[in-house]
C-alpha cells in the first residue's frame, strides 16, 4: 500500500542513492532482493521494514530521520579524503 511517508521515505532512499552512484541492483542484492522489488520501495509501493530502512540508512551513510523528510531537497557536502554528507 502506498502511503505518503512510503513516497517520500523511497523518494529519498533513491536521491541519496543517485547521489552515491550506487546501482538499484546492488542494493536489491545486499538486501537479498530483485531489483524489480527494491524498485518498488523507492516508489513508494512497498513499504521497508525497520531493518532494510536502519542497513540502508547505514549503506547511504544518512540518518533515519533524514529519510522521512519532507519537503527537503539533496545536498551534498564533501569532506577531506573524499567522503561525502549527504542533506535530504
Amino acid at each position: 500500500m502506498q502511503t505518503e511517508i512510503s513516497k517520500k521515505v523511497g523518494e529519498n532512499l533513491r536521491i541519496a542513492r543517485k547521489v552515491l552512484g550506487i546501482p538499484q541492483k546492488e542494493l536489491a542484492y545486499e538486501l537479498g532482493k530483485y531489483q524489480s522489488k527494491y524498485c518498488v520501495y523507492e516508489t513508494g509501493k512497498s513499504e521497508l521494514n525497520y531493518e532494510q530502512i536502519i542497513y540502508l540508512c547505514k549503506r547511504l551513510d544518512i540518518t533515519p530521520q533524514r529519510i522521512i523528510r519532507f519537503g527537503i531537497k539533496a545536498t551534498i557536502k564533501a569532506f577531506p579524503k573524499g567522503r561525502l554528507q549527504i542533506l535530504l
